[in-house]
C-alpha cells in the first residue's frame, strides 16, 4: 500500500511539474507563429541603429580630419612615456577593446588577452574594464533616434560628456596614457608640445584646421573624435531585423528577443544601444 501511495503521488507530483513548464512555455511562445515574429508592441523601448552618427556643429567630418584622428589613435607619441597608444587598449583585432579583465595601458607589452606589464612596475591597472569604441557616436541616443552628441555620455560612469572630451582624458590619467611622465595637470600641454615639434603633424593640423596655431588641445580631441565616429556596426542582424527583415534572426534568436522583452530586460537594456547610459 506505502509503495503504490508513493508512486501515484510521484505521478500526481510529475504531472503538475508538465502543466507549469507548459504554461509557463506558453507565455513565452504562444504559438509557432510568435516563435518567428516580434509584434511592435513587443519590441517596444528597442530599435536599430542610425546608419550614420550625428556629429557636432563645431566638428564636421572630413577625410583629413578622420586620417588625422586615426593616425593621432595609433601614435604612442601621446602618452607620457611613449610607449601606449590609444589602440593599444582599443585594438580592431579585440573588438575595439583589450579582452582582459582590467585594462593595462603604460608600462604594458603585447596586446589583447596576453598584454601585461613590463616589470618592474609602478602603474596600477585601469579601474574598470575597457569599453569597446564601437558605435561610441551613438552614446546617449534613444529610442527616438535623437542623439546629441555634444552631451552623450562617456565612460562606464558617464563622467565626461562628447567624444571630444573622452578622447582627451585617458592622455591625463596615470594608468591610462600619462604615467609619471607628467602631472595630470600638465599632460595635455605637454602632449601638445611634442606634436608641435613634428613636421608632419604641423603640415596636417594646419591643413585640417587652418588656424594661426592648429596644433592646440581642443584640436587634438576633435580629431581623435572624428576618427572615433567612423568607428561603426550598424548592420547587425538586430539592426537588419529591427528595420523590418524577419529573416535576419532566425526563429531561437527572435524567442530569445521575446524572452528578453517579456521579463523586463529592456526597461535596462534599451534602445538602439540597448543600454540607458
Amino acid at each position: 500500500m506505502k509503495a503504490a501511495l508513493s508512486i501515484w503521488l510521484l505521478v500526481g507530483s510529475l504531472c503538475f511539474f508538465l502543466a507549469v513548464a507548459c504554461r509557463k512555455d506558453d507565455a513565452i511562445s504562444p504559438g509557432a507563429s510568435a516563435a518567428t515574429t516580434t509584434t511592435t508592441a513587443t519590441t517596444n523601448g528597442l530599435g536599430a541603429l542610425p546608419l550614420t552618427a550625428t556629429v557636432p556643429a563645431d566638428n564636421a567630418a572630413t577625410a583629413a580630419k578622420i586620417n588625422l584622428g586615426q593616425a593621432l589613435f595609433w601614435d604612442p607619441i601621446l602618452s607620457g612615456s611613449r610607449d601606449v597608444s590609444c589602440a593599444s587598449c582599443h585594438h580592431p583585432a579585440s573588438g575595439y577593446a583589450d579582452q582582459i579583465d582590467l585594462p593595462i595601458g603604460v608600462n604594458g607589452q603585447d596586446l589583447g588577452s596576453t598584454r601585461r606589464f613590463h616589470a618592474p612596475n609602478g602603474i596600477p591597472f585601469g579601474k574598470r574594464n575597457t569599453q569597446t569604441l564601437l558605435n561610441v557616436a551613438f552614446n546617449g541616443i534613444g529610442v527616438d533616434d535623437v542623439c546629441n552628441p555634444v552631451t552623450a555620455p562617456m565612460f562606464w560612469n558617464a563622467r565626461a560628456k562628447s567624444l571630444e572630451a573622452q578622447s582627451l582624458l585617458p592622455i591625463a590619467t596615470l594608468e591610462e596614457m600619462r604615467g609619471h611622465q607628467f602631472t595630470a595637470a600638465a599632460a595635455l600641454d605637454s602632449v601638445v608640445s611634442r606634436l608641435r615639434r613634428i613636421p608632419h603633424y604641423q603640415q596636417q593640423f594646419a591643413a585640417v584646421f587652418g588656424d594661426a596655431v592648429p596644433i592646440t588641445v581642443t584640436n587634438l580631441g576633435k580629431a581623435l573624435a572624428c576618427f572615433g565616429r567612423t568607428l561603426l556596426a550598424t548592420d547587425t542582424p538586430f539592426d537588419r531585423y529591427m528595420r523590418g527583415d524577419q529573416t535576419a534572426l532566425s526563429t531561437q534568436q527572435v524567442q530569445g528577443l521575446n524572452a528578453f522583452v517579456q521579463s523586463g530586460c529592456q526597461k535596462c537594456y534599451s534602445g538602439p544601444m540597448l543600454s540607458d547610459y
